[in-house]
């Protein structure tokens, strides 16, 4: 009659084994501003954009790239991932120009943050590239008055592929579990010896 129960409970350890080594994503939280606000979008010539979302993109990095990749999906397929490769330079605190350090070829995302919010908007280089960008800060932040809120910095992201990188370290809790998965089941193997 015992080893029914073994059995379960060698079960329940693997079940816990799974559950846990499954990545938890972490979401983003809408800002309630939408990133084509003003025509924001065709101001600044993208072909698509993300967002208002809370927060700060460099907090987040995961989370961003994951939701991009959901996003601009229909124009880079699906399973994609975007890179961060660092803040471009600006001038202008509501609108202006983002300069990029190399130019840009195919498709790349300039992320703007402003107060406590961000947007992104989505650009093909094509072969040529995209070395400058007018922006404006009219999908991203606005105060409770209705003004545009400055910009902070203007992150910038390439697409990668649609393979995403391998994550190689395992969380504490994860090796915890895979430990105690193997005791349960070399506990119940035991047992039916």
């Amino acid at each position: 009659m015992r080893r029914p129960s073994l059995r379960l409970a060698g079960l329940a350890a693997l079940a816990a084994l799974v559950v846990q080594t499954s990545p938890a994503q972490a979401q983003l939280t809408s800002s309630g501003m939408n990133c084509s606000s003003g025509g924001a979008v065709g101001l600044m010539a993208a072909l698509a954009c993300g967002g208002g979302y809370n927060g700060n993109n460099m907090n987040q990095q995961s989370a961003v790239s994951s939701q991009m990749s959901t996003d601009f999906s229909s124009y880079t397929g699906a399973g994609t991932w975007w890179s961060y490769l660092g803040d471009a330079n600006f001038s202008g605190q509501t609108n202006g120009t983002v300069s990029l350090n190399n130019p840009m070829t195919g498709y790349f995302v300039v992320l703007l943050k402003s107060s406590n919010q961000f947007s992104y908007y989505l650009y093909n280089g094509g072969t040529a590239g995209i070395s400058t960008i007018d922006f404006t800060d009219i999908g991203t932040a606005v105060n409770k008055n209705g003004q545009v809120q400055g910009l902070s910095h203007a992150s910038v992201y390439s697409w990668e592929g649609p393979t995403p990188p391998v994550t190689t370290t395992p969380e504490p809790g994860t090796i915890a579990l895979v430990a105690s998965g193997l005791v349960g089941l070399a506990v119940v193997r035991r047992k039916r010896q």
